[in-house]
């Protein structure tokens, strides 16, 4: 069984920031150290999942998640990791594999200096979840990166929002064939960035490596969609299908069928620049994805309808639901 502790900023729980949490967690004789996190309007701080005396595996690993009613919905609730720097320094640094991250808001201001990434993934650190979070990324530096995954395999980023000045999303696997997965997303990069780039390493082998990528709206503005690094000279294998995107990577990249190729932003969004990514009712991206196990940004399980909706919001099947608040989703 799991070992719970509460990280309430403001006080009142087991532990006021993630940092001193992961150094009770760290120290346990077992993986499964499970960290819920509350919003009450204060940053649960930035922090670095390492050196745990534990192995995790499938089974038994450290989870950081929301608790239930403070999970992110959009950019303004939910638990908050906030987090600013003008250094290389990350939010949140993932050094353990089989790690789960659930629910969580991410607001992230990098300011200068070298490439930073806001949620970071180091090589050789595989079977990493990220699900169901919010991010709000800003970087004045080039190459930095919103949510970045350095050789690592098992990996799945599914039905997160990330809104990023530069990179949204970078992806890649290790020297050996990988499978990783990224399902139901929305990634905007609305500076000089990419979407999603997935990178291969220098592996010189016939080893096939597998990117699942399904469900997703791919934005840019003066960047790219999807971009395919390909260093190793193996054909990648895509498993890939019923994607978005604006400048019509979702098919020249990633190909398969149930594409919308070339959409418009704001013909498909409720008003991205008051950063509302729900869609609209008479949005081409409801009801052409395709079936997945997974659940949406609000945790509700897809499809809510068949087929379920593209991008990390599901349009409401009879009006709104409960658990939504003020959001409105679209409805049927």
């Amino acid at each position: 069984m799991a070992t719970v502790k509460t990280v309430k900023p403001a006080g009142g729980g087991d532990y006021t920031t993630l940092a001193l949490w992961w150094t009770f967690a760290a120290a346990q004789a077992t993986a499964d150290q499970w960290a819920e996190c509350y919003n009450d309007g204060s940053s649960l701080g930035s922090a670095t999942i390492s050196a745990m005396t534990a192995t995790p595996d499938a089974n038994n690993y450290p989870r950081i998640y929301a608790a239930s009613g403070h999970e992110a919905t959009n950019f303004t609730n939910g638990a908050l990791l906030s987090f600013s720097t003008s250094g290389s320094g990350n939010a949140l640094s993932i050094s353990v594999s089989y790690t789960r991250v659930e629910g969580l808001r991410f607001s992230v201001t990098h300011s200068g200096g070298a490439p930073h990434n806001g949620v970071n993934v180091p090589s050789s650190i595989d079977n990493v979840t990220v699900k169901n979070c919010v991010y709000a990324y800003t970087s004045g530096v080039g190459a930095s990166t919103a949510l970045r995954f350095n050789a690592n395999t098992g990996c799945r980023v599914l039905n997160c929002l990330i809104k990023s000045s530069r990179h949204a999303l970078k992806t890649s696997g290790p020297n050996s064939a990988f499978t990783n997965e990224i399902i139901g997303n929305t990634l905007h990069a609305t500076g000089v960035g990419t979407a999603l780039e997935l990178l291969s390493s220098a592996n010189g082998s016939s080893s096939l490596p597998t990117y699942t990528v399904k469900n997703n709206v791919f934005m840019s503005v003066a960047g790219s969609g999807v971009v395919l690094t390909d260093t190793n000279g193996v054909t990648e294998t895509f498993v890939c299908g019923n994607n978005a995107s604006t400048d019509g990577t979702a098919n020249s990249v990633l190909g398969g069928s149930g594409n919308d190729s070339s959409i418009v932003i704001a013909t498909e969004f409720t008003d991205t620049a008051s950063n509302d990514y729900t869609i609209k009712t008479t949005s081409v991206l409801r009801r052409t994805g395709i079936l997945t196990s997974v659940t949406d940004s609000l945790n509700f399980s897809i499809p809510r309808h068949s087929p379920p909706d593209k991008g990390a919001y599901e349009s409401a099947q009879i009006g709104p639901t409960g658990g939504m608040g003020t959001l409105l989703m679209g409805v049927s």
